[in-house]
């Protein structure tokens, strides 16, 4: 008998993208740490952490 255990098929396809910037940030020490008490705060440290991707990435074309 199978197990009652959710799966989706299309998040599983972007596992890939999801781990990868999972890893990005790992690179932020803030973000891994959690320093932020308030999760609003903390949410937009992930976006700077983002932008700030984005803008190194948009910088190299």
């Amino acid at each position: 008998e199978q197990p009652d255990v959710y799966f989706d098929e299309e998040l599983y396809k972007n596992r890939f993208k999801i781990e990868q910037a999972n890893g990005w940030l790992d690179g932020y020490k803030g973000l891994i740490m959690r320093y932020e008490y308030l999760d609003v705060t903390w949410i937009g440290m992930l976006l700077l952490g983002f932008i700030s991707k984005f803008l190194k990435k948009f910088k190299h074309v």
